[in-house]
């Protein structure tokens, strides 16, 4: 503090440093250049109107449907068949009606729940959902059809969860709860009758194991009845292998191999691919292995043959990853009377092939090839060609067909249209990498619309926080890309720079580091810069980056070690920043993604340390945590939300955990739990204005579905917090939320992230206006997003009492002898919707807490609302001190203030 003549002055960082920043400073701050403000904005262009930043992390589709192409070489249509993050597929005609029928395994979908395997049936007018069956195969990864027992039915051999399940085909067709699970393992599965016998065999290809033959018999296939192939020799790397030495950025996309048999001259050929060539290994009836034809093509996924060229001898296509003039291809071997040779070979311009089929397409005598391509760099959403046969070889220009991320293609007749149709299995759609742009919508007096937005360039973001890093009275935004889709290309924590003309779309400056998640701002060591706190995904490791006169020190960044043991090597995920033990320091709060714990890192001179950390247990996985004032006592109650619900064989272990606070602090059995489904976002409020607040909580996923319902919790008298008190809102995966009165009508808004709307990324997020009534959910503010995983994770109100304001004490100051305090006085900038309100009390000595009164010009419990208001009424006492109510309106911009006066005489 200062004193002129006459007056006390509180002017400069030193001066109100001396005082006290409510709540230990969580949203009030004093920077470097003697300003003091609020931290948290919401307003983001100072018209008076909050806005919605959405991190939208995702756009792709993981659940595309397979498409079916008709007539391709002629007038191409298409049909489509749902489908669920499908890689594999078998085509065959599995009831002898002479129309090949469609088996889809499913891996990941996008949702939770266990899956199906869909069979759709052929039939006269093809393939559709008129005739189709489900059959239980919960993460499919490989499928093959063989009539295994030869009793002359197809029987269906399915990789689910990493073992073998055969559905074996009865009178009834294929029986959902009928079917035999054998401890039998691989990477992928084939199916054909290689030795003659009568009964189909299953060819097993994995990575880390030789290739084996299960051979069928009466009572189909048995673990015990297998032949392992000898091939190759020690130098020959699986594709595998061959990824372990790769960078990131060569393995994206990368594919395993498809267990292909391919038919030569009367004689099955199991394809057995290394890194750099492929074998075709003959099988005898004897169940012996002939010499392989080996093949000098390199990175080869799959295998078809053919008679493209119409000479009367079969032709071989690898698809796969080969170079070729320094360009990816793929190869056909043309057959001739002599075999095959590596001098007798075309190039197939390819990217990322990794599966083909061949046959006539037109009927012309020619065969065609169908490439299956799975993606770009970028994209999954490409096109796979089809190269057309002639008696010169192929057209060089293929036909394109649009494609998913697919992963398997076949040609068959599923109906009895005059020429075959080509069957892609896609797997997921759209963008690749999750470079896609989040939105801010800006808040005006008609709500928030759909046009009315500006985009923030990002990669898979999660978090972001608005805040005046540089002190020049606007908004700055700090964005967390978590790179979640594409790792090798995280480009670091984006800050957007604001100002008068808004933000520009690339940002201004980037944290580089990777892997971040969450953000936590505050002013940690009391130097007046804002400290920018980040949780990573993936990584123990919180970074703390301190403010600067020039920025953020980049160089020398703080680790923050969350300690103890149990802590280590656990995702950090989410943090927040709190004064939980009211000592004026912010203390951190740690909720990592598992192990069954979150903590508080205990704030003070010497920043945070591991051996200052009290550890709380909760049910399982954590969520997002949130310190919230619910029992009116002065203390923040500790709030983490519940992670995903694990398996659906235990009890449900996701709860929202609230430990309770006081003087003594917060105790693991002075704890409740209230049920949830994955809570990404959290806030509380006031919802119906009864004067409890209420707790909403997103929900993200369950065991069995993602567009499930989020809850609030209603509170009552004595923080009394129950099931049969809540209320449900429907939701869609959702992943972050902000509560604010968005129209100011006095009662709490709510705006909600949704990340997934019935399993696709792109979709709406909602605000749901609230009144009288509650919430009205039939006509709620739709806004565009896509893939959001989160918000502004801060919330707009006081953590105490709820309120728009934050407090700010002074120190005491002594009158000298014989005067009293006159006036009280301040020199504030204002934006829309802010405000400086002043209490002032009296006392007799220096330690007046809890003994002298606040008082306004209307005695207790009233403010000075406009600065230079004369004293009147003054209390007795030598000793003076104020407190100001910095106010913003959903804390939507801060007053900056500074100067205080407070005259005597």
């Amino acid at each position: 503090m200062s004193k002129t003549a006459n007056t006390w002055l509180t002017r400069g960082f030193d001066c109100f440093r001396e005082g006290v920043f409510g709540n230990g400073g969580q949203n009030l701050y004093v920077s470097k250049a003697g300003i003091l403000q609020r931290i948290h904005h919401f307003d983001l262009n100072k018209d008076g109107h909050i806005e919605l930043l959405f991190c939208n992390a995702q756009e792709h589709l993981e659940a595309p449907p397979a498409y079916v192409y008709s007539d391709v070489l002629g007038s191409p249509s298409r049909s489509e068949l749902p489908s669920g993050g499908s890689p594999t597929a078998v085509a065959a005609d599995l009831t002898g009606d002479g129309y090949d029928d469609l088996v889809i395994g499913m891996q990941k979908s996008g949702n939770a729940g266990m899956f199906n395997a869909y069979i759709y049936f052929g039939s006269p007018e093809g393939l559709t959902e008129r005739y189709q069956r489900h059959i239980p195969a919960h993460v499919c990864t490989s499928l093959a059809a063989g009539d295994f027992n030869g009793d002359g039915k197809s029987d269906l051999a399915l990789l689910t969860q990493g073992k073998l399940r055969i559905f074996y085909q009865g009178e009834f067709g294929f029986e959902p709860k009928t079917y035999t699970d054998l401890d039998i393992t691989a990477d992928q599965f084939g199916a054909c009758d290689l030795d003659g016998d009568g009964y189909a065999d299953l060819y097993a290809l994995s990575p880390d194991a030789p290739p084996r033959i299960y051979w069928g018999s009466p009572d189909g296939i048995s673990p015990d009845r297998f032949t392992d192939l000898q091939v190759g020799d020690e130098s020959d790397a699986t594709i595998s292998e061959e990824q372990e030495g790769l960078s990131e950025e060569e393995k994206v996309g990368a594919t395993g191999p498809i267990a292909k048999i391919i038919n030569l001259n009367g004689i099955q050929h199991v394809f057995v691919p290394f890194a750099t060539r492929s074998f075709l290994v003959p099988v005898n009836h004897d169940r012996s292995f002939s010499s392989p034809l080996e093949f000098k093509c390199s990175r080869m996924l799959s295998v078809a043959n053919g008679d493209i060229n119409n000479d009367g001898h079969i032709d071989l296509v690898f698809a796969g990853r080969d170079q070729e003039n320094n360009q990816e291809c793929s190869w056909i071997y043309w057959g001739s009377a002599d075999g095959f040779s590596e001098q007798r070979r075309t190039p197939l311009p390819s990217h990322r092939a990794c599966d083909v089929a061949v046959g006539d397409l037109n009927g012309n005598g020619f065969d065609d090839v169908a490439l299956c391509q799975t993606r770009t760099d970028t994209m999954y959403s490409i096109e796979s060609p089809i190269f057309c046969g002639t008696s010169e070889g192929i057209v060089s220009e293929p036909v394109w067909l649009n494609t998913e991320g697919a992963r398997r293609v076949f040609i068959a007749r599923t109906s009895d249209e005059k020429h075959p149709q080509v069957i892609f299995i896609n797997q997921t759609a759209r963008n690749a990498i999750g470079d896609v742009d989040s939105y801010i919508y800006y808040g005006g007096r008609d709500g928030f619309r759909p046009d009315r937005r500006g985009s923030l360039a990002g990669r898979g973001a999660t978090s972001a926080i608005a805040c005046d890093f540089k002190d020049h009275g606007w908004a700055d935004i700090v964005l967390a890309n978590s790179a979640e889709n594409a790792q090798h290309l995280d480009p670091g924590t984006y800050v957007f720079r604001g100002g008068p003309e808004g933000f520009a779309y690339e940002p201004d400056e980037i944290i580089k580091m990777r892997k971040s998640w969450d953000i936590s701002v505050g002013d940690i060591d009391h130097d007046g810069y804002l400290e920018v706190i980040i949780a990573r995904f993936y990584s123990a490791d919180i970074s703390i980056y301190r403010g600067t006169p020039e920025g953020f020190e980049l160089a020398d960044t703080v680790c923050a070690i969350h300690g103890p043991v149990e802590f280590m090597n656990t995702s950090t995920r989410r943090i927040r920043l709190a004064d939980m033990n009211n000592d004026g320091w912010l203390d951190l709060i740690v909720s990592p993604i598992a192990k069954g714990m979150s903590g508080i890192l205990w704030g003070g001179p010497d920043g945070f340390t591991s051996d200052r950390m009290q550890v709380f247990p909760i049910a399982g996985n954590s969520g997002v945590p949130q310190a919230r004032d619910l029992t009116g006592n002065g203390y923040l109650d500790l709030i983490i939300g519940g992670g995903k619900p694990n398996r659906m064989d235990v009890p449900h272990d996701s709860f929202i955990d609230i430990f309770w606070n006081g003087p003594d602090g917060m105790q693991p059995h002075r704890h409740t739990q209230l049920e949830s489904q994955g809570v990404i976002g959290l806030c509380v409020a006031d919802f119906n204005n009864d004067g409890y607040p209420d707790i909403f909580c997103t929900a993200y996923k369950n065991q069995i579905d993602r567009d499930i319902d989020s809850y609030i919790y209603w509170g009552g008298p004595g923080a009394t917090y129950t099931k049969y008190n809540r209320q449900r809102i429907r939701t869609h995966s959702s992943a972050g939320c902000i509560a604010a009165d968005f129209n100011e009508d006095g009662y709490i808004d709510l705006a909600i992230a949704n990340h997934k709307t019935f399993g696709d990324h792109m979709g709406d997020s909602f605000v749901l206006w609230n009144g009288p009534n509650g919430f009205d959910e039939q006509n709620p503010t739709r806004l565009p997003t896509s893939g959001p995983h989160g918000m502004q994770h801060e919330q707009p109100y006081n953590l105490v009492d709820g309120g728009n304001e934050e407090y700010y004490t002074s120190a005491p100051f002594k009158l000298p002898e014989g005067e009293k305090a006159t006036s009280i006085a301040w020199d504030a900038e204002l934006p829309p919707k802010t405000w400086v309100k002043a209490q002032i009390r009296f006392g007799g000595h220096k330690e007046m807490r809890g003994t002298a009164p606040w008082t306004g010009p209307d005695g207790e419990n009233s403010w000075f609302e406009n600065s230079g208001d004369a004293l009147t009424e003054i209390p007795k006492g030598s000793w003076v001190q104020y407190r100001l109510a910095v106010g913003a309106t959903n804390s939507g911009c801060t007053p900056r203030i500074t100067e205080v006066r407070v005259t005597h005489q």
